[in-house]
C-alpha cells in the first residue's frame, strides 16, 4: 500500500514538473516557432523574391542563339547562367526590323521561359515577368527573452541572415552587383502568448516594418 501511495505521489510530481516546465517560454523554443513562421513568410519584395523578364527579349546584333549567350552584356551573361543552371529555357526567334530612338534598325530576338526547376521558384507573374524567389530568412539566435509577471506573454529578440539562395538572385548578385540577400546579421523581435496548448507567436516585427506585395511592380529591382 505504501509502495503504491509513493508510485502515486511520484507520478504526480512528475506531471507537475512537465507542466510547470512547459510554462517558460525557453529559448530552444521560442527559435523553433521563429523558424516555423519565417518559413511560412510571405514574399517581401525586394528583399525575398524579385521580378525577372520572361517571354520574347531582344538579343543585341547576334545572328544566331549562340552568340547571344555568348555575348559579354549583363542580360546575356544572366540568362546563360540560368540556363546553365537549369533555370531557364532560352529559344531562338530569329532577327526583326525595330526601331529605337527614331533610328531603323534590326534586333535578334530570343524567347526566355521557366525549365521544371525554375517554376518551382515562381511566386507569380504578370506582364512579362516572373516574380521569383531569392532566399529565404534564417533566425540565428535567440540573444534575449522578457515575460511579463504571470509568465503568460513574453517577447523575444533574435539575430537572422539572409540563407538559401536561389540560382536566380545568385545570378543577379553576380552579374548585376545586386545587394539583394547579403549575409548581413540582422535584428528581430517576436511577441509570444502562452494558451493552453502551449506558446504561440501573435507578432514578430518583420510583418510591421515590411510591407508586403501587392502588385508585380513592388517585385522590381533596380534593373531586372
Amino acid at each position: 500500500m505504501r509502495a503504491a501511495m509513493l508510485l502515486m505521489i511520484s507520478a504526480l510530481s512528475l506531471v507537475l514538473m512537465l507542466g510547470c516546465g512547459s510554462r517558460e517560454l525557453t529559448r530552444s523554443k521560442a527559435k523553433e516557432l521563429v523558424t516555423e513562421k519565417l518559413k511560412k513568410e510571405p514574399p517581401v519584395p525586394g528583399r525575398t523574391a524579385f521580378a525577372v523578364s520572361v517571354g520574347k527579349l531582344a538579343g543585341g546584333k547576334a545572328t544566331n542563339l549562340q552568340q547571344v549567350l555568348a555575348d559579354k552584356s549583363q542580360n546575356a551573361r544572366f540568362w546563360k547562367s540560368l540556363a546553365d543552371s537549369g533555370m531557364i529555357k532560352v529559344d531562338w526567334l530569329g532577327i526583326e526590323p525595330i526601331n529605337e530612338n527614331g533610328a531603323s534598325g534590326k534586333s535578334a530576338f530570343v524567347d526566355v521561359s521557366l525549365t521544371p526547376a525554375g517554376s518551382a521558384l515562381k511566386v507569380t507573374e504578370a506582364g512579362g515577368y516572373v516574380v521569383i524567389k531569392a532566399c529565404e530568412r534564417i533566425i540565428q539566435d535567440v540573444t534575449g527573452i522578457s515575460s511579463t509577471g504571470n509568465a503568460s506573454a513574453a517577447t523575444i529578440e533574435y539575430t537572422w541572415q539572409y540563407g538559401n539562395l536561389t540560382p536566380f538572385v545568385k545570378a543577379i548578385r553576380e552579374i548585376y552587383g545586386s545587394t539583394l540577400c547579403d549575409a548581413t546579421t540582422q535584428k528581430g523581435h517576436a511577441s509570444f502568448r502562452r494558451f493552453n496548448d502551449g506558446w504561440r507567436i501573435e507578432e514578430y516585427d518583420q510583418l510591421r516594418n515590411y510591407g508586403h506585395a501587392k502588385g508585380i511592380s513592388d517585385f522590381k529591382p533596380d534593373r531586372h
